[in-house]
């Protein structure tokens, strides 16, 4: 008797870059770092719209987040704030990932640095990732898989001095930020988990903007409409996509006035679009699958993910679904 194999799921990452500002620190303006109540909790009026909104509307739907947790700014605001942080998310059974920008190891020596990995040497990488890792064990989080340089600046020696590091995963490309890396590969264009450099890339998931083909519009919550995900999402199910990423930021559902944040106000359309995002995904089940890292990993152990698919079609997006982009972007600007 014939067995039907099991229909096709694609597997969902929900990542979210949980980091702080230094808030035009080195422009000369007396600038400050910005705290974690205005970039990772980004409190208003005693309410919290940072992590703990993204981690309820996620908890609603029955979904687990991936949080990439910026180290580096332990060493102006110290490791008790970080690793508060961590506690939280860990406490609600969400992940944590590692996330760095370099930018903060100023305060280390007083000496002006490079937000930019590339800028680094591959020991010097290394150096920052395992000194990065071992904080994380220090403060208990042992299972470490993946990691995401800030502003996706990276290259083939950050590749190299992940897996050097032990970690199995990166997510370091972004086609809508593709001057941001320099990694060499033979898929400059891939848009699905794959093996580049001994690491698991899973790179954030994008599609072809309208009305220009070839710009690059990306599963960013802030920078595209639910109109465009969902329809991209199921265009790539029924291309056999393994794995989609999304991406958004401890502080993007709201709306910051400066570089310092001076005055926040939660943004009502980004909410409610990561809230529509999660339901459809709790109600696409037959379909989808929200999974982390270490879900991921124990998937491709039992060969359930494969990590070599070539997709050769790239959703474009619509006239309408653009146009609702831009007047709900525009809507939400404004203070």
């Amino acid at each position: 008797m014939q067995t039907s194999l099991p229909e096709h799921k694609t597997k969902v990452l929900i990542t979210v870059d949980t980091e702080f500002s230094m808030g035009g620190f080195f422009n000369g303006n007396n600038h400050m770092p910005v705290p974690a109540e205005r970039r990772v909790y980004c409190k208003v009026r005693g309410k919290d719209y940072g992590i703990n909104l993204i981690m309820d509307i996620l908890d609603e739907y029955g979904l687990r987040g991936i949080f990439f947790v910026e180290t580096e700014a332990r060493h102006y605001f110290g490791e008790t704030k970080i690793l508060d942080i961590i506690g939280e998310i860990r406490k609600r059974n969400h992940e944590v990932q590692l996330h760095i920008h370099p930018t903060f190891r100023f305060f280390l020596k007083r000496e002006r640095t490079s937000d930019d990995m590339r800028k680094y040497s591959f020991e010097k990488q290394t150096e920052m990732l395992e000194d990065a890792l071992g904080f994380l064990r220090k403060g208990g989080v042992s299972e470490i898989l993946a990691f995401r340089p800030g502003n996706f600046n990276a290259n083939d020696d950050t590749l190299r001095a992940a897996r050097n590091s032990g970690l199995k995963f990166t997510s370091t490309t972004n086609l809508a930020f593709k001057n941001r890396y320099n990694i060499s590969s033979t898929d400059p264009v891939q848009n699905d988990i794959h093996p580049l450099h001994q690491v698991i890339e899973t790179p954030v998931t994008c599609f072809r903007q309208f009305p220009i083909r070839k710009r690059w519009g990306s599963f960013q919550i802030c920078a595209a409409s639910y109109r465009e995900m969902k329809q991209a999402l199921i265009f790539y199910h029924e291309q056999k996509l393994q794995v989609a990423t999304f991406l958004t930021h401890s502080f993007e559902l709201v709306r910051g006035q400066g570089p310092q944040f001076v005055k926040i106000r939660p943004s009502k359309t980004l909410i409610e679009r990561l809230r529509r995002i999660a339901r459809f995904l709790a109600d696409t089940t037959s379909r989808f699958d929200v999974v982390t890292y270490q879900d991921l990993d124990e998937l491709i152990k039992q060969e359930a993910v494969r990590l070599t698919p070539k997709l050769t079609k790239y959703y474009k997006s619509s006239l309408i679904a653009t146009l609702q982009r831009y007047l709900l972007n525009l809507l939400s600007r404004r203070f």
